[in-house]
Parts: C-alpha cells; structure tokens; sequence
C-alpha cells in the first residue's frame, strides 16, 4: 500500500487503472468516496501546511476512525461530552491514528461538512496538518486502506459539485482559470464567471429564443396562405427579433473574442527608436531585470528581445528593438570609401534586417513607445523629430490600426528643467502639424539614469492598456465577460442555427422553429446542460488534483 501511495503522489495517477482502460470518470467509480492532497509539498524540505479533502459516502466512517470521535451531522443537543466529538462546521483539532495499526501519525485540524451543506454536495471532510511528506504519506495509505475509496482524478471534486448541482459547468471552468490566473485582470474575469452574472445574459437569450420558439410553434400547423393576419403579424415579429438576437449576439462574440486575447495572450508593447536612445536602458528598467545588454556603441541591440510580466494587473509582452536609422533602407549611399563598401555592405544588411523585424513587431503590436534622446530635440530639430515618428507610424500603418502611441523624451537630466518644457511644447506643435492627432499621442519626458519621471510613464501605459480594452469593448465603462473557447465555439454554432432562421421564408416555419431550437441547445450547453461525457471529460481534465 506504501509503495502505491508513493506512486500517487509523485504521479498523481491511480495505480489501478490503464491508459485508456476507461473514461477519467465514470458510473463504475463515481459512487467510491475519494481523497486528495490539495496543497503542494515541498519534496526536500515538507510544507508548513498540509490539506488532505475527503469527500463522499464513506467520509464519516473514515474521520471517525481516523480521530476516534464521532462525527456529528449538527450542532444541536450538544452534552458535556462535546469535547469527544467532531463538530460541522468548526475547526477541531485533534489526534489523527492509523485505526489498524493503533498508530498516532499526527495532530491537526479537522474541518466536517456534513452533506448537502459542502463543496460537493456529498459529506466532505478536510485534514490540516504538518506538510512534512511522512506525514502525508502515511494518512494519505492509512486513507487508501479504507474499501470504496479511492484517490480523486483531476478535477474530480468539482465535477462532482456539477452534477451535484451546487455550481453549474461555467461556474467550474472559471474556478479552473482563477486558480491559474496570473494577472489581476485574468482573477477578475474569473471571479465574474464564478459569481454567474456571464450566466444571466445567456439565460435572457435563451428565454428569448424559448418566448419565439413558442410563438413559431403554436403557427406551425398553418401554411403561408393559411396564416391569419394576426399569425402572420406574430411570424413577422419573431423574424424582427431573431434580427436583433443575432445582431446582439454577434457583437458579444466579437467583443469578448478580442477582449480575451488581450487578457490571456497579453497586450503587445513594442519600443522603437534611433540608435543609443536609451531603449535597452528603458526595457530593463520596465522589466525589472536585465534583458537587452546597454552599450554606448550605437546598434548593439540587432534583434527583438521580449519579455512577458504584469503591469497595471494586464500581461504585457514588451519588445526591444533595432535602432531605426534609416526607414528606407538606403543606407549604402553612405558608403564613400570603395576599401570598406565590402564591410559596410554586411554591416548594411544585418542592421537592415533588424529594422525590418523592429517594424514588423510595431505592426502587430498593440501600444508603440517611441524614445526619442533629449539631445536631438531643439527649436530648430523639433519638425525633424515630429517627421520621424510621424514616418515610422506610417511605415507600420499606426494612424489607420488607432495605435496607441507613447512618445518618450529620455536624458532630460542632460538638460534644464526650463529647456525641457520650452521644447515639449515645441514638438507637441510640431506633431500637430504632421497631422498627427493628440489624442492618439502622449509625450513624457523622462531620465533612465535618474528615473525621473519613470512612474509617471508606467502610469501612463497602464490608463492606456485600460483604454486598449474599454476601445475594443467599444464601451466608456471597464467590460468584464467570462468566455472561453468552448462558449465562442457554442456560441458560434448558436449563430449559424439563428441566421439561417432569420432568412427563412414565412411558409417554412417548422423549419425555422427547428434552427431556433437547435440554437437554444447550444446556448444552454454553455451553462452546463451537456450530455456528452467525452466533452465533460476535456473540460475537467485540466483541473488540479484535489480541486
């Protein structure tokens, strides 16, 4: 039994069933009493903590004779003898035995939640105890040894808490994303699917699509020529709401496709800028840690650097880039002395193809921050900065795409705080003749060296990855929608039913009705009305032992 716990918890597998042998969870196994380690142990070193959950038929047979007190189902008609038994609902701390090896493995809390008041829905139990992995190990075999019990499969708790009807299936696929979530904006889409309010407007389509399918229903058995005014009337506006349906649904499909892939992928940042701007210095100071190598040799850095980190709760890639020289790509003309064409030819052609990468990462990206060195910005060089970046943005098409752009003045402590002022203004009127438009543009100056003005910036880019998402929500307040790829892919197929609905003609209602009704079986899917065990196994197979 030993060796087979150990087995379990190294490989998180019950040693008892074969690839392949059978579903992950089916009417053989789903009635077994299961448990899990539902924290993570340090294998060198143990854990401060330990949570083994136990949840089924068999729990009160297992805490009372792992703690040889009896379990109480509630806290009423409580004697003197309360002190020997195991309250619901309370944290008891208590001696924990092997029962038959009359063995005291250890002392720790235990949590009793007696039946339908729990997670599952079944009689649920939890161990607090040392994190040291002999102790888990031996509860975890003195728990094996008990019949009709088992270890849990991933997800196996919540799947049970789903067909226990304590959450409904969206409900569980956004407690699988809140416990991977990694960004701010990631646990609150999450927690928006976990407290159902996604659920409520599939709810409201669904009783739409159900109030016109009873209306489409109750014509079926008339024919185009045999529909009173009155039918046709009610025909007619079942079409006008299909209309709208569709419309509405469609613009939720879009709006979230995008929304989530700004949320889960991370938005795009791509830094550009000439030669020795201070890029690098800008990306490791962003970053937080060293990851593009500062020189003051003007093109050291050749090709993109990425990283991906949290700003402002979004997830962000940020990407240093080639120095921009030349845009056009004609940088051979400079070549003057026949005895180093050669060289300079190579040197040419790899800086030309790290400019071609730098403008092909600004073109997908989602926010440009454009640095610009101090020492190159006066009264008579302000329009010559304005042409530049008005040049790059149009080289990546900046201006049709709306990017959100950021213009950066680095090295100001090189200069005076008045020469700063008097020049930002120069260039913001600059841009402006360019046709650059100001709302599309910020300009901060700052000091890499100092810092100065460094949170003010990040400030910046947060309020505009928080615009990036209220713009494609098309919405002047924050949207939040809990949707994955199953509920785009349902939804979609929803869609398909009710377009096809919609340019049916009136003398075909029966099948009209049947679009409308295959598009409410989609939509109730979403929300866990699913019959097919394959599609509820891929759902809960990525969920994490003990969950």
């Amino acid at each position: 039994m030993s060796a087979y716990i150990g087995r379990f918890l190294s490989l998180n597998r019950w040693p008892g069933r074969l690839p392949g042998h059978r579903h992950f969870y089916d009417w053989r196994t789903c009635s077994d009493s299961i448990f899990a380690l539902s924290t993570s142990i340090d294998t060198k070193k143990g854990s401060p903590l330990g949570i083994i959950r136990i949840s089924g038929s068999e729990t009160v047979n297992i805490l009372q004779n792992i703690t040889r007190r009896k379990a109480l189902r509630s806290n009423k008609h409580l004697n003197d003898g309360s002190k020997s038994v195991i309250r619901p609902r309370y944290a008891t701390l208590t001696e924990l035995f092997d029962p038959k090896q009359n063995d005291l493995i250890d002392m720790g809390l235990v949590l009793w939640f007696p039946q339908p008041s729990s997670y599952t829905g079944e009689d649920v139990c939890e161990l607090h105890v040392h994190g040291s992995q002999a102790v888990v190990k031996k509860l975890m075999t003195t728990l094996g040894s008990f019949d009709n019990t088992r270890p849990a499969e991933p997800g196996e708790f919540t799947r049970r808490a789903v067909a226990n009807g304590k959450i409904d299936l969206m409900q569980a696929e956004s407690i699988s994303d809140l416990i991977s979530s990694q960004t701010d904006r990631q646990r609150k889409v999450a927690l928006h699917g976990l407290t159902g309010s996604t659920r409520v407007r599939y709810e409201k389509w669904a009783e739409n699509l159900i109030r016109i399918l009873a209306h489409l229903e109750a014509s079926i058995d008339f024919g185009e020529d045999e529909l009173i005014d009155g039918e046709q009337r009610v025909v007619n506006e079942c079409i006008q709401d299909l209309n709208v349906l569709v419309k509405e649904i469609s613009d939720f499909v879009s709006l979230t496709s995008r929304c989530r892939e700004l949320i889960e992928t991370g938005v795009r940042v791509v830094i550009l800028g000439r030669p020795n701007a201070g890029k690098s210095t800008f990306m490791n100071i962003l970053c937080r840690q060293e990851k593009s190598i500062v020189s003051d040799v003007s093109g050291t850095t050749r090709d993109l650097i990425e990283h991906t980190f949290e700003l402002g709760g979004h997830k962000l890639t940020l990407c240093d880039t080639a120095g921009l020289k030349d845009l056009s790509f004609s940088s051979k003309k400079h070549c003057e002395n026949a005895i180093h064409q050669k060289h300079q030819q190579n040197h040419d052609d790899i800086e030309q193809e790290g400019i071609k990468r730098a403008l092909a990462a600004a073109r997908i990206a989602d926010l440009i921050i454009y640095l610009v060195d101090v020492n190159q910005i006066s009264k008579k060089s302000t329009t010559v900065i304005a042409q530049e970046l008005f040049q790059a943005l149009d080289s990546i098409g900046a201006h049709k795409s709306r990017k959100s752009v950021h213009l950066v003045i680095n090295k100001i402590d090189l200069k005076t705080g008045a020469t700063c002022e008097i020049d930002s203004d120069a260039l913001r009127s600059a841009l402006r003749e360019v046709l650059i438009e100001p709302a599309d543009i910020s300009v901060t100056m700052i000091s890499c060296r100092t810092h100065d003005n460094i949170d003010k910036l990040v400030e910046g880019i947060s309020k505009s990855l928080d615009r990036l998402h209220l713009n494609n929500a098309q919405s002047d307040q924050e949207v939040i929608e809990y949707v994955n790829e199953r509920h785009l892919s349902l939804l979609d197929s929803a869609l398909k039913h009710l377009d096809r609905a919609k340019n049916l003609k009136i003398n075909r209602i029966d099948e009209m009705a049947q679009h409308v009704r295959e598009s409410v079986d989609y939509l109730s899917r979403i929300v866990g009305d699913v019959t097919n065990e394959q599609v509820i196994d891929i759902i809960f197979k990525d969920f994490c032992i003990g969950k």
